[in-house]
């Protein structure tokens, strides 16, 4: 899958001032919620360059092939650690 030039990379100097973070997909067909994950970095890209079966992989290829894209929003950011991100995340999936 090869997404859009706007999705391939952050604006310069967002991954740094985001730090550890908790991020959504949301599928833009129906407005929910899809695949929450935590990381720093450009990591909330990386799954739009997976190539596999995995359900959230197949979601994302179905959304691009129906001419949109995913909306990825950042639930929290600014946190120190990778533990704190993950508590957050945890947080998020219960929801």
């Amino acid at each position: 899958m090869k997404p859009p030039a706007h999705l391939r990379s952050l604006k310069p100097g967002m991954a740094e001032r985001l730090g550890y973070y908790v991020y959504l997909y949301v599928d833009p067909r129906d407005g929910k919620v899809f695949y929450i994950g935590k990381g720093k970095g450009e990591r909330c890209l990386d799954h739009l360059f997976e190539d596999d079966d995995h359900p959230k992989v197949q979601r994302i290829r179905e959304i691009f092939d129906a001419g949109l894209e995913p909306r990825i929003e950042i639930l929290s950011h600014g946190m120190a650690t990778s533990d704190e991100a993950y508590l957050v995340e945890a947080a998020a999936i219960d929801l």
